[in-house]
């Protein structure tokens, strides 16, 4: 039985396995970007040379996000650099389990990626940061004290993670 609060190695390896197939020559992807609200409809890459929808990957639901998330993974070129793309992605509110939340970075680490850039809507407790500005987090507090690696040991190399 599958459990969606729980990865397992062998549903890693068939995510890997799938990704590998679908898009040839991502263990040597530059950087991996995952967009998050409001923000999956831009295009990213200049030319895009293979996409599926998000809910095809292995052990992820068939199930739609909150609204703009676009559910998409996109793989292509940025300049000189080839570039794994995530439209979107699912969060722990939406009651799905962990496995959602973390199996589509995991995987693209598993393929071999190792650079990230993540974005989010995220708020701000500082006035001088107006609606749609952007900033750059190097931590994050986090108040709902759930992290998904917990009981992932057998599969990360260091619980404590560098931001």
């Amino acid at each position: 039985m599958f459990e969606y609060n729980r990865v397992k190695r062998i549903n890693l390896d068939d995510a890997s396995d799938f990704m590998l197939e679908r898009f040839p020559g991502c263990e040597n992807v530059d950087v991996v970007v995952q967009f998050g609200s409001g923000q999956t409809s831009i295009e990213l890459l200049d030319e895009c040379w293979a996409r599926f929808p998000l809910q095809e990957l292995p052990h992820i639901p068939n199930a739609e996000s909150v609204l703009g998330h676009k559910l998409e993974v996109q793989w292509g070129r940025l300049g000189d650099l080839k570039v794994m793309v995530f439209a979107g992605r699912y969060h722990l509110y939406e009651g799905l389990g962990v496995v959602p939340c973390v199996l589509p970075i995991w995987t693209a680490c598993n393929c071999g990626a190792r650079n990230f850039v993540f974005s989010s809507a995220a708020g701000s407790i500082n006035r001088h940061l107006g609606d749609g500005g952007l900033m750059l987090m190097t931590d994050y507090i986090n108040n709902l004290g759930i992290s998904p690696l917990v009981g992932h040991q057998h599969l990360i190399q260091s619980p404590f993670i560098d931001m």
